[in-house]
């Protein structure tokens, strides 16, 4: 009883340690939350004194519980210190330059290339089972400019903490500023997940119609930022980000907008380029009418139900190209044995070799893509 009474005096005096930052704007939840922890007084020799045969009996459990304690460790099944998972959640730990700021003065950022996307984290239930108490989570991050601040990072946090505080903009949340100017934020930004398996298509083609019109920087510039991009496939995704922007509703009748293939938009931008502003018009609403309805399609239907067909179809009755169908086909390996490409067989002495697309690939992906196919083509030439 004694050791759990100071176990339990340690622990008050930590939780009232990190309510200091956020006694200003979560009073009325922390004192709750404080109150449940009991003062701990010290109490006289007469109340906790114990008998002598109480005092024998403790001293005996207490032997008996370390040798329990000593043939576990023996036997490899004592755990670890810090592995207890009953104990109390512990707030992250504090990073320098932290501050504390009120979710009020925080805005969306307009160079964030998942403003598109869902703010709803699949983990949202274990956020929620923290968000009551904000102090709890990491700091998120923030952009600053013109004395007002704009979410770089932890969105889904902000996002967990707001629906568990409705309406209530005072709540304070901790937060770091980045240590720079809003273009080499947008910078850092792209740089940490263009190129990753971290972000959708659509979410880099965001990034990069940010990055453009941060920073000016050309497509060609783009294109070589970036491995496995080139112009081409940057314009193609610039194509794809400006079309959600102008025709949001276009991509809300998808079942996934933020995961929508580059071609989805490239396919509906070059349609809706031929036609009057009137044809776009009726376009818009329909899409609008269909989100409203609840219609959720996958992106081939999406073209068929607008009514839009690609530009660049073949008419009917013209020539039409036959595809090329290997006779033979070796799977290529890469990361973790991972199919990355193929090495395929069409002719007698024809061969060829089918890239995979590595603007979703992490950087060892890549490499171990490359080592593969240098190897197919050592092979090739008798040098394996």
């Amino acid at each position: 009883m004694v050791l759990r009474l100071a176990g339990n005096r340690q622990m008050a005096a930590k939780t009232n340690e990190e309510n200091t930052l956020f006694e200003q704007g979560n009073d009325d939840s922390t004192a709750h939350h404080d109150s449940t922890l009991p003062a701990a007084q010290d109490g006289g020799e007469d109340e906790d004194a114990l008998s002598a045969e109480d005092e024998a009996f403790a001293q005996d459990l207490a032997r008996h519980s370390a040798e329990e304690a000593d043939e576990e460790a023996d036997d490899g099944s004592h755990e670890a210190d810090g592995d207890n998972y009953t104990e109390e959640f512990k707030a992250a730990h504090a990073v320098p330059g932290e501050i504390a700021l009120s979710i009020g003065d925080i805005e969306e950022w307009q160079y964030h290339l998942r403003r598109h996307s869902p703010t709803r984290a699949e983990h949202a239930s274990a956020l929620a089972l923290t968000a009551a108490f904000p102090k709890r989570f990491r700091p998120i991050e923030v952009v600053e400019k013109d004395g007002r601040y704009h979410l770089k990072n932890g969105r889904y946090i902000l996002e967990a903490i707001k629906a568990a505080h409705p309406g209530n903009e005072k709540i304070m949340v901790r937060a770091i500023v980045f240590p720079g100017t809003e273009e080499e934020a947008v910078a850092a930004m792209c740089d940490d997940v263009l190129g990753s398996s971290v972000a959708t298509k659509m979410e880099m083609a965001h990034g990069l119609l940010s990055l453009q019109r941060a920073c000016g920087i050309s497509q060609i510039a783009l294109a070589e930022r970036y491995a496995g991009l080139n112009e081409h496939k940057v314009s193609r995704m610039l194509i794809a980000a400006r079309l959600q922007e102008d025709f949001p509703f276009v991509f809300d009748i998808l079942e996934a907008p933020h995961k929508a293939p580059i071609s989805f938009g490239v396919t509906v931008s070059n349609a809706l380029k031929s036609m009057s502003e009137a044809d776009r018009q009726e376009i818009r609403d329909i899409a609008r009418e269909a989100v409203e309805g609840g219609m959720c399609l996958r992106p081939n239907d999406a073209i068929e139900f607008l009514g839009l067909l690609p530009t660049a179809e073949t008419p009917v009755g013209g020539p039409t190209a036959k595809p090329i169908i290997p006779v033979e086909s070796d799977e290529i390996l890469g990361h973790d044995d991972q199919p990355v490409g193929a090495r395929e067989r069409l002719a007698d002495n024809v061969e060829r070799l089918r890239l995979p697309d590595v603007a979703g690939m992490t950087l060892m992906e890549r490499e171990a893509a490359a080592e593969a196919f240098i190897a197919e083509i050592r092979r090739h030439f008798g040098l394996a």
